[in-house]
């Protein structure tokens, strides 16, 4: 179940984030992830949260660039190569560079085992890799 957080420094306008959420998954789906497991969210960061060697990377917002950086965790199963995560990074790229063309773009991958992972559904919480 790939989980993708994704945090900005200003709001991306609810229609954007449908729009990446709907490319992500079908671009899961064409790998052979079921659409319904792609887990996709957006927070929004406040001004000074995020530094650099010290610096806030809010200097990097500009007229031309109103949305200065974006930070992107990916969260997925072991069975995921390094091709496949470098595809995964520039589909990001690509798709939230549309956003403003933003300058500056992090993107980090955490490998998730499946049995790390609970769900609740119907009030029963299980583990992802049981049925």
């Amino acid at each position: 179940m790939p989980t993708i957080d994704i945090s900005t420094t200003s709001a991306l306008p609810p229609a954007r984030r449908k729009a990446v959420s709907v490319r992500l998954a079908r671009w899961f789906a064409d790998r052979g992830v079921a659409p319904a497991h792609v887990i996709v969210s957006f927070h929004e960061l406040g001004s000074k949260s995020v530094f650099s060697g010290g610096m806030p990377l809010d200097m990097l917002a500009s007229d031309e660039y109103p949305v200065g950086y974006i930070l992107v965790t990916c969260r997925l199963g072991p069975g995921r190569d390094d091709h496949f995560r470098a595809s995964l990074a520039e589909f990001l790229r690509t798709a939230l560079s549309a956003v403003d063309g933003v300058p500056f773009i992090y993107i980090e991958f955490r490998i998730t085992l499946p049995q790390h992972v609970f769900l609740a559904r119907e009030g029963v919480m299980a583990r992802a890799d049981v049925s």
